[in-house]
């Protein structure tokens, strides 16, 4: 199996390397505020907007909070996969449910 490593692993890689490692292995891992924030630093987000209570250690897509400015909030849906073919699988998933949901909205008055 392969991951991308979100940090310097003694032995194994360097942070933001892809690498092989024993299958399981990334079952044992989780997403952090800080690893969120690494992903979204390019909109200049860091890990003290990012309000989560604690590392995601499931598979799937999660809802977290980004504080934009003291009084402004945004959620994100963030896709925790073993694999990027995972992590469509699941966005693909996600988009055919709102594509129901939304086609199931009765007409406003």
């Amino acid at each position: 199996m392969q991951v991308i490593l979100l940090q310097r692993i003694e032995k194994l890689g360097k942070l933001g390397e892809i690498v092989n490692v024993r299958p399981g292995y990334a079952r044992n891992g989780s997403v952090s505020a800080r690893d969120i924030a690494e992903a979204l630093k390019q909109e200049h987000v860091t890990k003290t907007n990012v309000k989560i209570e604690s590392p995601i250690k499931n598979i799937g897509i999660h809802t977290v909070r980004v504080q934009l400015h003291p009084e402004v909030f945004i959620t994100i849906g963030v896709n925790v996969a073993m694999s990027e073919d995972e992590a469509k699988a699941q966005a693909k998933a996600v988009e055919r449910r709102v594509d129901v949901s939304e086609g199931e909205q009765e007409p406003s008055a």
